[in-house]
């Protein structure tokens, strides 16, 4: 109880200094409600001195939502123009603008909570809105703290008539240099008890206000406090690219390598934002370029997962670890999924990284087939990717294309392929998939490379049957060109014929016999 008396004169006294050097006096509040205004006829109001017609237009959009009409509103009731004060409806109204992110509210709401205007002091909630306020760069409020700081340091007594004009008289040389910010004013015990999951401190560093972590970091500001998620001021500085900032942060002593909850460093924000030059400068204070998140990804995992080329290159020219993950999925392989031909070109650097294969026997080649990502196939076959690799399945990349019914990927894959006879697991080649498929250019091609026509799969199905089965006329005519026996029986006892007539394909019954 004897602190909180400490607390509450304190702060009293230097609310009182912030009245007596006019930055919440009734006039202020007064000039703020008439600042310029969109509304012609809320103009002409305040203008003329019509208050009350001010207020009633004011109302109507402040109930709207429109936080700056709030805050006006909120500044004539507290002025009390036109009317009588009326503190409620200025807490009110102020309340609602400050919630939605009004600098100028915070500051009026810290105010009117430390003073007890409009509601019961509570000075933990003055402080916290005067933060929230100080954070957005608010002069005054940077300056109220700083006088709370400096006061709270004095003696535990009660403010005497001398002491409150000297901090009037201090407070009120606009012309003097700010006074540093106390460190004491945003610890993690104001943090926790704050309305907002940030210190000052750190949404400062995240929103790239230098010039207020400046003060901070002048008043000897602990360095590592860190939000609700457990990221420091140099994390979020990281995640908004804040390269003024980030250096500020590193000259001071910040820890580089510092992590939060989920075991993210700075650098995996600048990363997982695709921030180049603020990984760059991280990089050169020597961070872990393999630290690895709770779930396990590395910085270069996340680069690979923005597909961010720029990001990925750098982490690796500076010694990132392109290692596999339990399953054997390679870096490389996310990247042949989803990614343009840049980063996987900047990953595929050695046979050996090229053709490796997960556990389920499918190298980065297969993946892009699969994903029919064909600047990937491009890339990785001009880098010596090999086409015959095949999964536990046993299809190659061009069969998953053939499958994928891909026919850009599969002319890609066709150029370099050999054994055009492999079988899969289902006894299925590549023709019989692109029959299956409909993609005529593929089996012409197929056809050219002398592939077997009348090969059979386990169910015995032949290419020009699965042709007949999809409807595709065209390639059961190129079938029959080549030569492909019309004769042959499924494991059913079903020819071409039969099964085009079952499947009620009119147009590839014309052209078998």
């Amino acid at each position: 109880m004897e602190q909180l008396d400490r607390s509450l004169r304190c702060l009293r006294i230097c609310l009182c200094a912030a009245i007596a050097s006019g930055f919440i006096s009734g006039n202020a509040t007064a000039q703020d409600a008439a600042k310029p205004t969109a509304d012609p006829a809320l103009a002409a109001a305040l203008r003329s001195g019509s208050y009350k017609e001010a207020v009633r237009l004011l109302e109507t959009r402040a109930k709207g939502g429109d936080r700056d009409a709030q805050y006006q509103l909120a500044s004539l009731y507290r002025a009390g123009r036109g009317m009588e004060t009326n503190d409620a409806a200025a807490f009110k109204w102020m309340q609602a603008a400050a919630r939605q992110g009004h600098v100028k509210a915070q500051y009026s709401l810290g105010a009117m909570y430390l003073s007890g205007r409009g509601s019961a002091v509570d000075v933990d909630a003055g402080k916290s809105w005067l933060q929230k306020a100080a954070a957005q760069g608010h002069e005054q409020a940077i300056r109220l703290l700083a006088e709370a700081a400096n006061t709270h340091k004095s003696p535990a007594k009660p403010a005497t008539k001398t002491e409150a004009s000297r901090i009037s008289a201090t407070a009120s040389q606009n012309t003097a240099p700010l006074p540093p910010l106390d460190p004491n004013i945003v610890s993690n015990t104001d943090a926790s008890r704050a309305a907002s999951a940030m210190p000052p401190f750190v949404e400062a560093a995240w929103r790239g206000q230098i010039k207020t972590v400046q003060r901070f970091l002048d008043a000897h500001v602990d360095l590592e406090q860190k939000d609700r998620a457990g990221n420091t001021a140099l994390s979020m500085a990281a995640a908004g690219g804040h390269l003024p900032v980030i250096e500020a942060l590193l000259q001071a002593g910040a820890k580089a390598d510092s992590a939060n909850a989920n075991a993210e460093t700075p650098l995996m924000h600048a990363v997982n934002k695709g921030k180049a030059d603020a990984a760059t400068r991280l990089i050169a204070a020597k961070v872990n370029l393999n630290a690895r998140t709770t779930k396990g990804a590395s910085a270069l995992d996340l680069a690979v997962k923005i597909c961010n080329a720029p990001v990925t290159t750098i982490l690796l020219r500076a010694g990132a670890i392109a290692a596999a993950s339990p399953n054997g999925e390679t870096p490389l392989m996310r990247a042949a999924a989803r990614c343009d031909a840049a980063v996987v070109a900047a990953l595929a650097t050695s046979a050996d990284v090229i053709n490796a294969h997960n556990d389920q026997g499918q190298s980065a080649l297969w993946i892009a087939a699969d994903q029919t990502n064909s600047s990937a196939i491009q890339i990785l076959l001009q880098r010596g990717a090999d086409p015959a690799q095949t999964d536990a399945g046993g299809d190659t990349p061009l069969m998953r294309a053939l499958i994928r019914a891909s026919g850009d990927a599969a002319q890609a894959l066709l150029a370099k392929s050999s054994a055009p006879d492999h079988q899969n697991a289902s006894g299925n080649t590549a023709l019989m998939l692109a029959a299956k498929s409909g993609l005529s250019a593929a089996a012409a091609a197929l056809i050219n490379a002398k592939a077997d026509l009348d090969r059979r799969n386990t169910l015995g199905y032949s290419a020009l049957m699965l042709a007949a089965e999809q409807g595709y006329a065209e390639i059961a005519k190129q079938l029959i060109s080549a030569g492909a026996d019309q004769s042959l029986r499924n494991k059913k006892r079903e020819q071409a014929r039969d099964i085009a007539l079952a499947s009620g394909h009119e147009t590839v019954l014309q052209v078998l016999k």
